[in-house]
């Protein structure tokens, strides 16, 4: 947590440049955090982060993480979310931008009994997702983002029994909706 803390402080330190706020060719490249809540089987709050490259007016990509926790009948069900997301700016200009969004995704999902001494249900599930994002500068390298995404996910089914943990054996499909909020400092 130190490292991360001291990478955020230096480059909110960083001398500010003279150029007005907005995207830069110059600036391509931005670290966020996030806030979001995840629906889709459960409804959870989540924390995560991003690295953000826009090499050009047209196109840019996020690679992210994202973790989503709940407790419910006594299980605490988290999954964990590393995956990227290609956005393509159709409205807006340099200071604020509306963009359609397209990428994968893996998905760590577990659920521990609480209080229990009974075995834990995970998976790895692969998913696809599209949505929508806006961002908008609040400062010279600081900006806001808002994305609405519904994600795909395939991956077996685990269940968490009074003394068991199973998965299983085919294949399903689980239809997820995500709103996030970012904010991030372009370098």
């Amino acid at each position: 947590m130190r490292p991360l803390l001291a990478v955020l402080l230096l480059l909110v330190a960083s001398p500010a440049r003279a150029s007005a706020p907005g995207w830069s060719k110059a600036d391509p490249l931005a670290i966020g955090v996030h806030l979001g809540m995840w629906g889709g089987g459960y409804v959870a709050p989540g924390i995560g982060g991003h690295i953000a490259w826009r090499p050009g007016r047209r196109w840019g990509i996020q690679g992210f993480w994202n973790s989503f926790a709940m407790v419910r009948d006594g299980t605490l069900r988290h999954d964990h979310v590393i995956g990227f997301a290609n956005y393509v700016p159709v409205l807006g200009g340099q200071r604020a931008f509306l963009a359609p969004t397209a990428g994968m995704c893996v998905d760590f999902r577990f659920a521990d009994p609480v209080g229990r001494n009974t075995p834990v249900a995970q998976d790895i599930r692969f998913g696809l997702h599209a949505g929508l994002m806006g961002e908008v500068y609040v400062a010279r390298d600081l900006t806001a983002e808002l994305d609405a995404t519904a994600y795909g996910y395939w991956g077996n089914d685990a269940k968490l029994g009074a003394w068991s943990a199973t998965a299983s054996n085919t294949l399903t499909f689980t239809p997820v909706g995500q709103l996030t909020a970012a904010f991030a400092y372009h370098f």
